[in-house]
């Protein structure tokens, strides 16, 4: 009888934990927080840095006297997003999130009329997952999966020791 029930934990528990650790990614990812005020005509910061592929929440409050927007943009890859269907109203604040999918310079500026002409903008660092200048290894459309092996064989060696000891008694 205790043969089977090590037998479930030593070939039912890796698997298990194989799926819980297909869900870790989503459930480690952490949203960053930015906080943004806009008035004529600047932006504070005028720079800021985010991870790549992970969620932004922008709070962008408009402390101005007219009305703001807020727009993100990668220009080289042709990437505009402006995070506001309606512009923020003098004293109003918004929350808006934006994912950065593309690691590298982007801009922010105040999108209405000729606000960004007249240096209502700033630059968005977007750090990707390496250092720059270091190249990537493996498949970048496949995770990591070696933590999770390790842990496997960590479970099946503890398994057949179990199993080894059962065996002696």
């Amino acid at each position: 009888m205790k043969w089977c029930r090590m037998a479930g934990f030593v070939f039912a528990g890796p698997l298990v934990l194989l799926a819980m650790l297909g869900a870790l990614p989503a459930l480690a990812q952490t949203t960053t927080q930015v906080n943004i005020t806009l008035r004529e005509f600047s932006i504070t910061p005028s720079k800021v840095t985010v991870p790549q592929g992970q969620p932004v929440q922008f709070t962008v409050t408009n402390a101005g006297t007219i009305e703001h927007n807020f727009t993100v943009e990668l220009e080289k890859q042709g990437i505009e997003q402006k995070l506001f269907d309606t512009n923020l109203r003098p004293g109003e604040s918004r929350m808006a999130e934006f994912t950065f999918a593309m690691a590298g310079d982007w801009e922010m500026y105040c999108p209405v009329d000729e606000h960004k002409a007249h240096g209502m903008m700033g630059a968005i660092e977007v750090m990707g997952s390496t250092p720059a200048g270091m190249p990537r290894s493996g498949n970048p459309m496949l995770p990591d999966l070696w933590p999770a092996g390790v842990l496997v064989l960590a479970l099946l060696g503890g398994g057949l020791l179990a199993r080894r000891q059962i065996r002696t008694e």
